[in-house]
């Protein structure tokens, strides 16, 4: 199948942004599969989204121990043969781990796996690229956002730049965004869901909002609206 191919797996690499990862803390295995971003520096900038396993004895029976990040809340989820068995929630992955009475040799950071440097790596990669409407005209600034959001899922000859500018000359603050979008575009070209859900989310991290007063089965009008911020 080609699995044992170095030139086939360097390939198929370049087009996946997180690979799980296996750390140690002591005797224990923390498995990483998901990653989370935030700005909470007592997190180590883990953030919503990130989670992590451990498999230790409950009751007196082996589970799987799965710290994880929603939100604003630390929580550890104890499975035993699939099955929830119990739910902590803490302010910090210190607290939580603590309020779990479980391996209190070991911090809740290290549990977590939020001390080992790949992790550290991964989670600063992870990070979202942000901006403000000052930098619209700012192409490298752009070019940032667009390589993380839209330059595998889109179309690479579009002057996506241009769609900025235009935006940020004009008087419009509010804005259907597919038929703006759709002269970008050949003609007849059509999106499908997910490349319009990445153009969303770009614009959400360039400072714009979703408006949509609908849910997206009750319409096909996709409305975004920028902040205008004080320079």
């Amino acid at each position: 199948m080609g699995w044992n191919n170095e030139n086939i797996l360097e390939i198929l690499k370049n087009d996946i942004e997180f690979f799980p990862v296996i750390c140690t803390v002591g005797k224990y295995k923390i498995f990483l599969y998901t990653i989370g971003y935030s700005l909470n520096k007592g997190w180590m900038y883990a953030g919503s989204g990130y989670e992590a396993s451990i498999i230790h004895v409950f009751d007196k029976k082996q589970g799987i121990l799965v710290s994880k990040i929603e939100n604003k809340d630390c929580i550890v989820e104890i499975y035993q043969d699939s099955q929830l068995k119990k739910r902590v929630i803490g302010a910090s992955p210190d607290d939580v781990w603590r309020k779990t009475g479980l391996i209190q040799n070991y911090n809740g950071t290290q549990l977590f796996g939020l001390d080992n440097s790949i992790i550290q790596q991964l989670i600063k990669k992870h990070r979202v690229p942000t901006c403000k409407l000052q930098d619209w005209q700012d192409q490298s600034i752009m070019q940032i956002l667009f390589d993380y959001h839209l330059k595998r899922r889109t179309l690479a000859n579009i002057n996506w730049h241009q769609f900025f500018i235009s935006w940020a000359e004009s008087n419009v603050t509010i804005i259907d965004l597919k038929s703006n979008l759709k002269p970008l575009y050949p003609h007849n070209y059509k999106f499908d869901e997910r490349e319009f859900r990445v153009w969303k989310a770009m614009l959400h991290a360039s400072g714009c909002t979703n408006i949509t007063p609908w849910t997206h089965d009750e319409s096909e009008v996709n409305l975004c609206r920028v902040f205008r911020i004080s320079i």
